[in-house]
């Protein structure tokens, strides 16, 4: 019995043979020739499969970056005409270096989910894939959260050795010196991580001033493309300076839609477009020459005229303005009025303060620290035609009671003082208390 199943043995003829009607099982002992090169033919047709993936990603980045929206597509004819020439080939270097700082910029794979349909099967299938996709500009990271507690604990510690250092030079000094070595950390800290975010943003901006030098190299060659096709634009430096600006508005619009291609097709027509509006507009300048001339004459009296109005405009406004300022917009009475009444509060104020010894009585004696009463009345009369513009004696009363209370204030104190004095008497008897003195003082 073996394990290939029942096996009849003749020992004497020393042969064996299998009378086991089970299958026998594979000799993997031996080696298949034909499996061997099955496998072989497997792992090259896999290997050259994935060569020819490599070989048609790279053609297409290589396409792609021809074809990017900022590299002008140059017919033969543009090639051989010798005014485009170093235009063309500043142009050409420009995209290069472009492509160059693009193909600089860090990249990451992202997952990403692409829907596709079967017809066959009739279903709609998602499949997950790998992109590889130019990372974004790196963010400011977030603050430490123990940052603020950390600086808070070192102020504290500060202030405390800044409360004693006083005491000690030594302290103070050597305090001084811990400071000076803190804010010297800080400011190398500091300069190491904005040495370290400049040096990974450097990919992003050269990558940013190369687009910007494309996008200036292309507008130019538009530019003397337009001049070499329309001779009578180069005869006026105004129409050249308005031509370029347009085709520099016009192929920057188209390229933010339909990339360098689309831009220069619409900028040729655009400025084709000018150029033949100014050929028309040269054509009838010469036509009528008198009429422009007396157009010319025309607007230029316009503009003097306009300046001398404006001028005069300023100078009456600022004549309006001045007897404004220096007149009063009441009547004359009003004023008076007013006036009569602000000097009749004061003239109350001046007769109760003359009569206090005779409305306060009993007092053995009255101390005055008085001020000087009256007043400015153009200075009056001024800031109440500021205030109120145009008023009357009724509409300026409420006014004329809050400046006089702002203007006085009548305090009368009431003080009563012990005063002492040596008295030689013999009549007097011993223990009578001294005179007091009753005071009343008067400030205003």
């Amino acid at each position: 019995m073996t394990r290939d199943g029942v096996v009849e043995v003749n020992e004497t003829q020393q042969t064996a043979e299998r009378i086991s009607s089970r299958e026998a099982d594979s000799d993997f002992s031996q080696p298949d020739s034909a499996a061997a090169e099955r496998i072989i033919e497997h792992l090259d047709t896999a290997h050259t499969r994935k060569g020819n993936k490599k070989a048609v990603k790279k053609e297409q980045e290589a396409t792609a970056l021809r074809t990017s929206t900022s590299r002008l597509q140059f017919t033969d004819e543009e090639r051989a005409t010798p005014e485009l020439e170093p235009y063309i080939k500043k142009s050409e270097k420009a995209a290069d270096r472009l492509d160059a700082a693009k193909a600089a910029i860090p990249k990451q794979k992202k997952l990403v989910k692409k829907r596709t349909f079967d017809e066959a099967a009739g279903k709609a299938k998602t499949r997950l894939r790998f992109e590889e996709q130019e990372k974004p500009i790196p963010g400011g990271k977030k603050g430490n959260p123990l940052s603020r507690p950390a600086q808070e604990a070192g102020i504290f510690v500060h202030n405390k050795i800044h409360s004693v250092e006083k005491d000690n030079s030594g302290v103070e000094g050597a305090h001084k010196s811990e400071e000076l070595a803190e804010r010297g950390a800080k400011y190398g800290a500091r300069k190491l991580k904005q040495g370290y975010r400049s040096h990974k943003l450097k990919p992003y901006r050269e990558a940013a001033n190369a687009e910007k030098a494309a996008f200036k190299a292309n507008v130019n060659f538009q530019y003397h493309k337009t001049l070499h096709e329309n001779p009578q634009l180069t005869s006026n430096p105004l129409s050249r300076f308005m031509q370029k600006q347009q085709i520099k508005r016009q192929y920057a619009k188209a390229a933010k839609k339909g990339g360098a291609k689309a831009a220069a097709e619409a900028t040729r027509k655009t400025a084709k477009k000018t150029a033949e509006e100014t050929r028309k507009a040269a054509a009838f300048a010469a036509r009528h020459p008198a009429g422009i001339l007396i157009a010319v004459a025309a607007l230029l009296l316009f503009i003097m005229i306009s300046a001398g109005l404006s001028s005069c405009g300023a100078m009456f406004s600022g004549l309006t303005n001045g007897v404004l300022g220096t007149s009063y917009t009441s009547e004359d009475s009003d004023l008076v009025a007013t006036e009569q009444n602000y000097t009749a509060m004061e003239n109350a104020l001046q007769s109760e303060i003359d009569n206090i010894e005779s409305t306060h009585p009993g007092y053995d004696e009255y101390r005055y620290d008085l001020d000087s009463i009256g007043h400015n009345p153009h200075e009056l009369a001024s800031y109440l035609t500021a205030l109120l513009q145009s008023y009357t004696p009724q509409s300026a009363q409420a006014e004329l009671e809050r400046i006089f209370a702002m203007q006085y204030t009548l305090t009368l104190t009431e003080e009563v003082e012990i005063r002492y004095r040596t008295e030689t008497s013999t009549d007097r008897k011993p223990g009578k208390p001294p005179p007091r003195k009753s005071l009343m003082s008067i400030t205003s």
